[in-house]
């Protein structure tokens, strides 16, 4: 979706997959500085990547903005990414442990790879319908909601661990 807007706003595709490049460094050095980070600490690390990705979404709801802005916001994908991936990995070895962490990994990864799927398949005609910046919009309030589902999915995960011990 993004690399389509950013086309039809004008962005040269080799500016655009320098800016791609860029973000794919931002993942991985993000992945890397997160692996130091204390393995408990995934409900941040979603925190941060949910909260990139809200701040990343206002501003591409944002119509008629500059369309460098929306290229550097864009950047914001790889603070998303690089975060949900780290937080993803722990968070599956602290419920599920070695045991089952490969079946867990590719439950999560399948569900995440469908609703991209999803994603992809109907923000096309979303665009169609009502344009970018009020699908953007729409994707943001769905990033709101999984926000007030993560902060639940906290609660609920802590009061877990409290009867456990």
């Amino acid at each position: 979706l993004y690399g389509l807007f950013t086309a039809s706003i004008g962005v040269d595709d080799d500016i655009f997959g320098y800016f791609s490049s860029a973000t794919v460094a931002i993942e991985a050095i993000l992945l890397f500085l997160t692996s130091f980070a204390k393995k408990k600490r995934f409900f941040l690390l979603l925190t941060i990547g949910l909260t990139a990705e809200i701040v990343k979404l206002i501003f591409f709801s944002v119509p008629d903005m500059n369309e460098y802005f929306y290229l550097f916001s864009q950047l914001l994908r790889g603070i998303t990414f690089g975060s949900y991936l780290a937080s993803n990995v722990a968070l599956i070895m602290d419920v599920l442990g070695e045991k089952y962490f490969s079946s867990g990994l590719f439950i999560l990864t399948s569900f995440q790879q469908l609703a991209l799927a999803l994603i992809n398949n109907i923000s096309p005609s979303l665009v169609s319908l009502i344009g970018y910046n009020f699908t953007f919009l729409i994707l943001l309030f769905i990033s709101i909601a999984s926000s007030l589902f993560l902060l639940l999915s906290k609660k609920n995960y802590n009061s877990l661990k409290e009867d456990r011990r």
